[in-house]
């Protein structure tokens, strides 16, 4: 190890990152991305599907009641 002749660590000016904790780290928040999107499209995919089944009711509902009259 090359001494720089710094007696305190706290006074350090400089620092080294690896490439691979960089790419961990964007792993990391791109995973953490697919899986919010992930539960967004479900949310509105549920969503969606109350909305047809609600739709699809109300038609058939309609339907039972003009052939009652």
């Amino acid at each position: 190890m090359i001494s720089r002749h710094i007696s305190n660590e706290d006074e350090r000016d400089f620092s080294v990152t690896a490439l691979k904790s960089m790419a961990q780290s964007v792993t990391s928040m791109i995973s953490s991305m697919t899986l919010f999107l992930g539960a967004i499209a479900a949310v509105s995919l549920v969503v969606g599907a109350v909305g047809i089944a609600n739709t699809m009711f109300t038609s058939v509902l309609e339907k039972t009641r003009k052939s009652e009259l």
